[in-house]
């Protein structure tokens, strides 16, 4: 999809290669420097949110004195930097080195790392902005001669495609009689302009029956579907679908799916759609009521309706709930997972609203849903429970594994805090926060930078917080981890504290 924007990129970056291998001709090469990837996302879902620099040495005999990796944007600003441990004395196997005379110590020798491992945060702690960046280590040899690599290019892409649909009408007949002929579908958008989108209509089974293709800056906002495919053939009455997937320069896909959508050839212009395919009426407070909203047209008046759930398979048993009136058709009906014998259902149902006109019978087609009572499980483990980001190649780097199941995000938030004491009084300051949409990286990283550029204290009382957001706007949130951090040793003007 993006053949032709990473061929200009990689065009792009040959140019610039060939200029630096001009440059660095007669230089000696002793360590060679390579970014892992070409791009990556540092977005925290998951898929390629840290780039790795590998470093080679040449030469087993070449020694390293002292080293520092420097990140630039394009126009050479610097936004990270990794250097060297320059604690030159420590003395081995004993916990009491930094209170030890320096006859009791031992001299530290410089250690190059094979890899270093940048999450995308710059010197402030925060994310910079998208564009194409560049890494260059610079190192000393045993006589005192300052060295640099060859640059290596990648491009830092944050921004994800994200797409919200919405469609008011669920239902439509395309019979030419000028009432609910189309199906209309609003997009709403947050990506790059040249971010790639493919809509598509899709029948039960998921065959793809129309498609379309858009950049974001061309993609409409109310797509029309009159009911036929790509070959203009009218479809079957039955229930459909609507997907639209964006992908980005550096790979990141976003899917998003609306449905089940009513195509009827009998201009039966009624239907009922839920709040939730899934819910999990199991007490828990969330996803536990189920919301039915039943439509038909103004003009269509009724004695009596009845709103049935059948279990999937066994329609002739009749159904497991009924919710039945007169005369007036309710504009939604919630039901909480029970049968008339107050026993919580499990597995899959259909519904289906029937309407009553005299001795006629209209009825929706009918949907399927799903029910379970599983509970949320949430866990966040971590890598050091005591972890010291001082540079010294020890613990310097917290991760963050989180663990979530049956949950349904819609948007989520991490959120890591120390808890101190000022006068007298207990307070909390944030220090990092891990936003993202729909799914959540199975590692979340830290380097101890917080998001004011304040590196982390010795001895902070830490807590973990998790906030998500479902499709139905419910809020949750939950304290997942108390820990504290171990004991930091950092250069200060020249001394380290």
């Amino acid at each position: 999809m993006f053949s032709k924007r990473i061929f200009i990129f990689l065009s792009y970056l040959f140019i610039i290669l060939k200029f630096t291998s001009l440059l660095f001709a007669e230089s000696p090469v002793f360590i060679r420097l390579k970014a892992g990837s070409i791009y990556f996302s540092p977005n925290n879902d998951g898929e390629k949110d840290t780039i790795t620099f590998q470093i080679e040495k040449l030469s087993e005999e070449f020694e390293v004195t002292d080293w520092r990796l420097d990140i630039h944007v394009e126009s050479g600003t610097l936004v990270k930097s990794f250097h060297a441990d320059k604690r030159h004395k420590r003395r081995n196997s004993s916990v009491y080195y930094l209170f030890s005379k320096d006859s009791q110590l031992e001299e530290n020798k410089i250690r190059l790392p094979e890899k270093l491992e940048w999450s995308g945060t710059d010197l402030s702690g925060l994310v910079p902005k998208d564009g194409i960046y560049y890494a260059v280590l610079q190192y000393k040899d045993n006589a005192g001669a300052l060295r640099f690599t060859r640059p290596t290019y990648f491009y830092l892409d944050s921004k994800a495609p994200y797409a919200d649909l919405q469609c008011n009408r669920r239902f439509f007949s395309p019979d030419k009689d000028g009432i609910y002929d189309t199906l209309e579908i609003q997009h709403k958008l947050k990506a790059d302009k040249k971010d790639r989108w493919r809509g598509s209509f899709l029948d039960e089974k998921g065959k793809e029956l129309r498609s379309f293709v858009w950049e974001t800056q061309n993609l409409p906002e109310t797509i029309h579907w009159d009911g036929k495919d790509d070959r203009g053939i009218m479809q079957e009455t039955g229930l459909y679908y609507y997907r639209l997937s964006g992908e980005d320069f550096s790979g990141n896909i976003r899917e998003y799916k609306l449905g089940p959508l009513s195509l009827r050839k009998d201009s039966v212009n009624i239907d009922v759609n839920v709040n939730q395919n899934e819910f999990s009426p199991n007490g828990d407070k969330y996803r536990d009521i189920l919301v039915f909203f039943p439509q038909k047209p103004d003009s269509l008046e009724i004695d009596s309706y009845s709103l049935k759930i059948y279990k999937a398979g066994s329609e002739k048993k009749g159904a497991e709930r009924e919710f039945s009136g007169e005369n007036i058709l309710p504009s939604f009906i919630n039901w909480d997972g029970k049968n008339a014998g107050n026993k919580v259902l499990e597995g899959k149902y259909l519904y289906r609203l029937d309407l009553k006109k005299g001795d006629k019978l209209y009825s929706s087609l009918p949907k399927e849903l799903v029910i379970h009572t599983e509970q949320m499980h949430i866990y966040f483990g971590i890598n050091h429970e005591n972890f010291t980001p001082d540079n010294d190649g020890e613990r310097d780097i917290l991760e963050i594994y989180p663990e979530l199941e049956n949950l349904n995000m819609q948007n989520w938030e991490v959120v890591l805090v120390e808890r101190y004491i000022l006068h007298k009084k207990s307070r909390i300051r944030v220090l990092k926060r891990w936003k993202g949409h729909e799914k959540i990286a199975k590692r979340l990283v830290w380097d101890g930078i917080s998001n004011e550029g304040v590196a982390l204290s010795s001895l902070a009382r830490l807590e973990l917080y998790f906030y998500f957001t479902n499709d139905l706007e419910e809020k949750k949130y939950f304290q997942v981890k108390k820990f504290q951090s171990g004991i930091s040793v950092r250069q200060v003007k020249g001394d380290y504290k």
